[in-house]
């Protein structure tokens, strides 16, 4: 009896000795597939990482890069364009002064040389009145742009509208050319009724009247016979005519003015601004 219980607790010792060892042999190779499992799983958080930072961060980053360096680039082509704006309005305002001057004075009578404004029943008169009326304005300013090659230099814009207000000049001088002319042909008989009318001749042919008037007084003065020295025409006769011409020239000369300073506002105009500017 007592053996046999022996022998039981022996093989009960023996079968649990077994279990523990075969428990003991399993459990490095399953150890060893969590530690492969950590690894691989490590591994693939890494690539995940990787692949986050490819595709979101790193073209985040080239996206504000880019941003950036548009930002720098619109700033300076906002500021190239502002400075090259400034330097075509200061080439604009000197090529409208070039027109004004230009056409100021040959459009007015002040510049002789232009020959293609001076009409054929006219353009024989040594009279400075018959030869400022005799100007044709508006023929005369078109054919100054024409002539002024800067004005090719001009936005097309700025090229219309300039030829706009040029356009709208000629008209006004139109209309004060045919007021000039009807004072200019009537006054002739208002000085007849108004002497008054007539200006002093203090200028140098009013000084060459007086010499010749003091020249004849002098000689018939030293004369010893024969008649008495006078003039084909009196001098009385000579100064009422030099009086009615230098009137007659004052009214041109009034035309003449108005002329420049119609022309002359055409510094003034408003020029359109460029979107952006």
């Amino acid at each position: 009896m007592l053996k046999r219980e022996i022998s039981q607790s022996a093989k009960a010792l023996r079968q649990r000795i077994e279990r523990r060892t075969l428990v003991s042999a399993e459990r490095p190779s399953l150890d060893k597939w969590l530690l492969r499992a950590s690894h691989a799983s490590q591994f693939g958080l890494f690539l995940f990482t990787i692949g986050t930072l490819y595709f979101t961060v790193l073209p985040l980053y080239q996206k504000a890069l880019l941003e950036e360096a548009i930002a720098k680039k619109e700033v300076e082509l906002k500021r190239v364009t502002a400075e090259m704006e400034k330097i075509y309005s200061r080439t604009r305002d000197y090529t409208i002064r070039e027109y004004v001057f230009a056409a100021g004075g040959a459009c007015s009578g002040l510049m002789r040389s232009v020959e293609w404004y001076i009409k054929s029943d006219r353009e024989r008169s040594n009279r400075r009145d018959d030869r400022i009326f005799a100007i044709d304005v508006p023929a005369c300013l078109k054919a100054m742009l024409d002539r002024q090659k800067s004005i090719s230099d001009l936005r097309s814009e700025d090229r219309v509208l300039l030829a706009q207000r040029i356009t709208e000049t000629a008209n006004r001088l139109r209309e004060k050319r045919e007021a000039a002319l009807k004072e200019h042909a009537s006054f002739p008989s208002r000085a007849k009724e108004n002497p008054n009318l007539l200006p002093p001749t203090p200028d140098v042919r009013g000084e060459v009247i007086a010499l010749q008037e003091d020249l004849y007084q002098a000689l018939n003065k030293a004369r010893i016979a024969g008649s008495e020295l006078k003039p084909s025409e009196s001098f009385a006769e000579q100064r009422s005519k030099l009086a009615l011409e230098l009137g007659l020239e004052s009214i041109a000369d009034r035309y003449a003015e108005a002329i420049r300073t119609e022309v002359l506002t055409l510094r003034d105009i408003k020029w359109p601004e460029r979107p952006g500017s």
